[in-house]
């Protein structure tokens, strides 16, 4: 982000201290639509070092659906792209998501897409902490459960934002096809700013799901309690630059492991298991439970 926009930013923050947090959404405006053709290219092939058999995480695998397995329905999706993140590697992003969910039973339908005049999304930085705990009576070098209690309401203060900035468009979209669920899906090239307490705070942090239950598994405990979620469709963070890199030997599965937490799946420990939150080496799957609680997700939609 440039030394501006960063003023800008610093400075809205400032404003959800002194002033209630007004005005911090106008940063999340998305710009004009980016036509659909440029990110619905094939499906991509996933280039797992290996491929597990069915049941090798410890439970069965029910048959996918490009076996005779059952389908499990339709997903839309509203597409935001932020500055950095090109139309090429957003298509390459969904291309393997829809190589990894459409044999298992799940379509992808993209019906909007945006661009965001951000990189990032957490960009509270150490100095701006201090000065807006400050502004609130409070020690920035204590420990309190006041401070603890002040300090991530700052820094997820900006999710909240953007997601009441989404709230109007997003819900629209929803409203037009109430039988079907609606993800948001914001690739950003960082979720954290590379400056932010976030990325001391949350390291390693490639992805995030939002629903209206709050944040799910990625965030400690005591910043899920302290994140206000608004009326909105859920919606799927992903850290561009954060991915694991080609030829790493850990495969990028993390769009795929956060739509699963915005259909409501949670972390087990299941090594092979899309859920697992350890790195995945091998093309994860999904067992039979957790196809059961998607149709049961995606029935109650309408579906």
């Amino acid at each position: 982000m440039s030394a501006p926009n960063r003023r800008v930013w610093l400075a809205a923050l400032a404003l959800i201290v002194l002033l209630g947090g007004l005005g911090l959404h106008l940063l999340f405006d998305p710009e004009p639509s980016i036509p659909l053709a440029r990110l619905s290219g094939p499906a991509e092939t996933l280039e797992a070092a290996c491929v597990l058999a069915p049941g090798a995480d410890g439970s069965p695998e029910e048959r996918p659906a490009s076996e005779g397995g059952a389908r499990l329905g339709r997903i839309r999706a509203r597409i935001l792209l932020g500055q950095g993140v090109s139309e090429e590697a957003a298509s390459r992003q969904l291309g393997r998501l829809r190589a990894y969910i459409e044999p298992r039973g799940l379509e992808l339908e993209l019906i909007e897409a945006r661009r965001l005049p951000i990189r990032a999304l957490l960009e509270l930085e150490g100095n701006s902490l201090d000065a807006a705990l400050e502004a609130q009576w409070l020690d920035p070098r204590g420990d309190g459960g006041a401070e603890r209690e002040a300090t991530a309401a700052l820094l997820l203060a900006p999710i909240r934002a953007f997601l009441e900035a989404q709230a109007e468009a997003s819900l629209e979209l929803e409203r037009r096809a109430p039988q079907e669920p609606l993800v948001q899906i914001v690739l950003l090239h960082r979720i954290s700013g590379i400056a932010s307490i976030a990325r001391r705070i949350l390291p390693g942090l490639r992805g995030l799901a939002i629903t209206s239950e709050g944040a799910l598994e990625e965030l400690p405990a005591e910043l899920r309690q302290a994140l206000e979620v608004p009326e909105s469709p859920p919606t799927i963070f992903v850290s561009m630059d954060d991915l694991p890199r080609a030829g790493s030997g850990i495969l990028d599965t993390t769009l795929m492991h956060e739509l699963g937490h915005a259909l409501g799946l949670t972390h087990v420990e299941l090594p092979g298991n899309l859920m697992s939150a350890d790195p995945q080496r091998c093309l994860p799957h999904l067992n039979a439970s957790q196809r059961a609680s998607l149709r049961s997700r995606l029935e109650a939609s309408g579906r």
